[in-house]
């Protein structure tokens, strides 16, 4: 591996049900992308998963967020039990977002930081 790759990794971002059904042929994508993960795997890359989450009632969103203040009087089981649709394996993490950006409002950045990754590819 080279110097870049040792401080890489794939973040898979939400790859979760209720969101990849949304998309015109889902079983596709997660095809394309279960395939970059497993080539990631293959070349040692750590694969960080990331979902779009809440808790049951949502009660991160205000009513005033465009992005979900909508889904709040009926949440949808998909964002208040997110689940990735490719099973992380070994300690592969697993990072939950409450904003659209993964950056704000969830741990994405500590984690990171943590393990010294300065180059992402995202799927």
């Amino acid at each position: 591996m080279t110097r870049d790759a040792d401080h890489a990794a794939l973040l898979v971002m939400d790859v979760q049900p209720g969101i990849i059904e949304r998309m015109p042929d889902p079983a596709d994508y997660v095809a394309r992308v279960t395939a970059a993960v497993k080539a990631a795997r293959a070349c040692r890359v750590p694969v960080i998963h990331v979902v779009v989450g809440f808790r049951p009632g949502m009660p991160e969103v205000s009513t005033r967020n465009q992005s979900f203040g909508a889904l709040k009087p009926h949440a949808p089981p998909a964002l208040t039990d997110p689940r990735p649709a490719i099973a992380p394996e070994g300690a592969e993490v697993v990072v939950t977002k409450r904003r659209v950006s993964a950056f704000a409002g969830s741990d994405l950045e500590v984690v990171l930081r943590g393990a010294e990754i300065d180059h992402m590819v995202l799927c």
